[in-house]
């Protein structure tokens, strides 16, 4: 349910912290304050340095309480897709109102029997979100939302699982403990993207979400709005652009960076114009295209063989990366495919590079949350792992 509560989100990315503090009301997200603070702490997504992290994070609070009088207390914290874990599953229960009412707390019994199903099963990973997508009563069509007030002797429901790697939780609880934040939720940054980006009209319901950053690119496998199927990492991202451009042309680092975001890959004009010493707008423009067709050929490798995708499937650009001149049009033409844009529209945070900040707002707004210490107005007992009956017609594509 929306509510007018201000909540806190954080992303730690190799090149900064970034927090975002906002309120979602009537469907839109309203953001109070941002912060993007450098940090050297971070190295292949995992956290080296929690004290420089923390320090960064200090900042952005401090900064917060100043500009808005207030402190926050929970943080939603959006981690990496590093190994991420993205697995389809069902649970049933018998419902626990003698009248066969069913309740939120037949949901929370489904949901967190799952969890602990599959935190046995993945002992490397910590399950740190349930999504449902479907739920059943007994003889009926599939629901898409929780049938609350409805009778029935059983619920059953479907939905995807997402876990990652224990040794980067065990970073960010200690990073909390750091900063006096408590928890509100860890979600994937890229299952917060897709459901920013699920409120956007004109984009379709199934694509690839290409997510180019600083030192890091990620690609996901996203179905019906933001279902993560597989999500993957690259080492690469809009710094190894500049690298190139520095290498090529003799450039300082911060020279190179600023030729980068001025003029990206802007056509050559119809009369000769050097733009820096013996660089042309061509020769900029040729350079970036190298550094791109060599790491998105490796992309493209991924998409075509190891995700579960039709050739026509879109891709949506989104990152710092995307803000790069007449990037759309080369990413087609590389990948192969239509590459869709968009506005992002939100008075405060108008750039691509906030959406997964964006989409923690809507998450902490519009979703019921389910947490380890949630307390349940029934002891977990009546939970039956059975197979959903095969003869009827799911809106999902795995019944497991």
């Amino acid at each position: 349910m929306e509510n007018n509560h201000y909540y806190l989100v954080l992303e730690v990315t190799s090149k900064e912290v970034k927090l975002l503090a906002g309120y979602s009301l009537n469907n839109q997200i309203y953001v109070l304050d941002k912060a993007e603070i450098a940090t050297n702490g971070v190295e292949d997504g995992y956290i080296t340095s929690l004290d420089s992290v923390a320090r960064a994070i200090t900042i952005g609070l401090r900064d917060f309480k100043e500009h808005l009088k207030f402190d926050f207390k929970k943080v939603l914290v959006l981690v990496p897709s590093m190994n991420l874990l993205c697995k389809a599953d069902n649970g049933q229960t018998t419902t626990v109102d003698g009248n066969n009412l069913v309740q939120h707390v037949d949901t929370m019994n489904i949901l967190m029997a799952m969890k602990k199903r599959n935190q046995k099963l993945f002992p490397e990973h910590k399950i740190i979100d349930i999504v449902p997508d479907t739920y059943l009563l007994e003889d009926s069509e599939p629901l898409d939302n929780e049938p609350l007030g409805k009778y029935s002797p059983s619920l059953s429901l479907h939905g995807m699982i997402y876990g990652v790697d224990k040794v980067l939780i065990e970073q960010y609880s200690k990073l909390l403990e750091m900063v006096k934040l408590d928890l509100e939720r860890y979600i994937p940054s890229c299952f917060a993207s897709s459901l920013y980006l699920s409120s956007k009209a004109k984009l379709p319901d199934s694509y690839i979400l290409l997510d180019i950053g600083f030192k890091k690119t990620t690609i996901s496998q996203i179905h019906n709005k933001n279902q993560i199927i597989k999500s993957k990492i690259f080492v690469f991202g809009g710094d190894d652009i500049t690298k190139d451009i520095q290498k090529k042309f003799n450039l300082s680092y911060e020279d190179a960076k600023n030729l980068k975001l001025k003029y990206g890959l802007d056509k050559e004009p119809s009369f000769n114009l050097e733009i820096a010493p013996k660089v042309t707008i061509y020769l900029l423009k040729e350079t970036i295209q190298e550094t791109l067709k060599k790491n998105l050929a490796l992309i493209k490798d991924v998409i075509d063989n190891e995700f579960d995708v039709i050739d026509d499937t879109p891709l949506i650009l989104i990152g710092g990366t995307s803000n790069l001149n007449n990037i759309y049009p080369e990413i087609a033409n590389e990948l192969e495919r239509t590459v869709y844009n968009f506005d992002c529209d939100n008075i405060g945070a108008r750039n691509k590079n906030l959406i997964n900040l964006l989409g923690g707002i809507k998450y902490l707004a519009q979703r019921s949350l389910v947490s380890e210490e949630e307390n349940l107005s029934s002891t977990i007992t009546r939970i039956d792992t059975k197979k959903i009956d095969n003869k009827k017609k799911y809106k999902f594509d795995e019944e497991l």
